[in-house]
């Protein structure tokens, strides 16, 4: 343990660019941390949050009556909403 206070304090005391260096270097000793498998539960969180909004996603004639077709297109973006 009283060699990584060592280090720690050796790397503490370098210059910032130093010790950015070193760290993406300790970092790069390791494989990534299923940087996929975060990735394709985020995309999945991303869809079931979608699917459980559109029903709340709604448009009508009156919408459009009172605020133009923009509130129209504006709506209609979550009819368009990936599956």
């Amino acid at each position: 343990m009283a060699r990584i206070e060592e280090l720690t304090r050796e790397a503490v005391s370098l210059p910032k660019e130093q010790r950015l260096a070193l760290a993406r270097a300790l970092l790069d000793l390791e494989p990534a941390c299923g940087v996929a498998e975060i990735e394709q539960s985020w995309d999945e969180e991303i869809r079931a949050r979608i699917k459980m909004a559109q029903p709340f996603c709604t448009r009508s004639v009156e919408d459009e009556v009172r605020h133009g077709p923009s509130a129209i297109r504006a709506a209609d973006t979550c009819a368009t909403a990936p599956p």
